[in-house]
């Protein structure tokens, strides 16, 4: 049975490294009510705001995830509420942590996660010299950081990406949702003449969409030939 589980609240970390072993924990727990990728980072503060009707057993393994994160924060707390005939209440804070001291090695999976997502190239490039990897995937859905950058208008850094080898996925080009990205992707290799699973390509969803714009980016690129290749449908 589903009920109303809101979580709201942030925490603040000593530095990047207790940051970072604050998401990995997060990360780790299964069963939860949102995931890793909907915190919001702004330098080494983590907000999350989420309401979500979901099934009552996600509350707990919600609230452990939060407790092992919180271990690594230095201020903040993060409010947990449950409601199903009545209301549940928990406030879960932070373990007053003041050093790296004593954790793992740093890995920078989160700090090259931030940097991409600020389409900041000159972060990307120092993290990945510093071992980052650029091909690991992200969140419940196993996203690659090329997926989430285009969703978050981010247009310099997937070029970057290429650049390590990071392949660009054919189902971005339907979620182009600017001329800009629509030429960055067509600059990077991606075929805008593949076909979902209904066979509508990317400029038959512009269209249906009314972003004439994206449509007209997309024409130069098209081929008017069939068939077309196919594609798994794009989740976004």
């Amino acid at each position: 049975m589903g009920n109303v589980q809101r979580f709201n609240g942030w925490y603040r970390f000593n530095d990047t490294h207790c940051l970072e072993a604050g998401m990995d924990a997060f990360e780790s727990g299964l069963g939860l009510a949102f995931d890793v990728l909907d915190w919001k980072r702004k330098d080494l503060k983590l907000s999350i705001k989420h309401t979500q009707v979901i099934s009552a057993g996600a509350f707990e393994p919600t609230c452990e995830a939060l407790e092992a994160m919180a271990a690594f924060a230095r201020a903040g707390k993060v409010s947990a509420t449950f409601e199903l005939d009545g209301v549940e209440r928990r406030f879960i804070k932070n373990g007053a942590r003041r050093t790296a001291e004593g954790l793992p090695a740093r890995h920078h999976r989160w700090d090259l996660l931030d940097a991409v997502l600020r389409d900041d190239t000159e972060a990307i490039f120092a993290l990945v010299d510093e071992g980052a990897d650029p091909k690991q995937l992200y969140g419940e859905f196993a996203a690659p950081l090329s997926k989430l950058a285009f969703e978050q208008g981010c247009l310099s850094c997937p070029a970057v990406l290429a650049g390590f080898g990071l392949e660009m996925e054919a189902s971005l080009i339907f979620g182009a949702e600017s001329a800009d990205a629509v030429q960055t992707l067509v600059a990077l290799g991606v075929d805008v003449n593949v076909a979902d699973e209904g066979g509508k390509t990317a400029l038959g969803a512009a269209s249906s969409r009314g972003h004439i714009d994206v449509a007209e980016a997309l024409l130069p690129s098209v081929k008017f030939i069939s068939p077309v290749a196919t594609i798994t449908s794009p989740q976004f």
